[in-house]
């Protein structure tokens, strides 16, 4: 499974570099804050069930 997700963390940093380029800090500072807070509440989700 790690080496499937590689490929789309290279883009994914790729995509932040190119988009911390064409829109101010202060956006670019919320948007990453609101989809790591989306992928704590999946990551939380997914191990609660029993």
């Amino acid at each position: 499974m790690d080496a499937a997700v590689f490929p789309a963390v290279v883009f994914g940093a790729i995509a932040g570099i190119w988009l911390l380029k064409r829109i101010p800090q202060r956006l670019f500072n919320i948007i990453t804050l609101i989809l790591a807070a989306a992928a704590a509440i999946r990551f939380y989700f997914s191990f609660a069930r029993p």
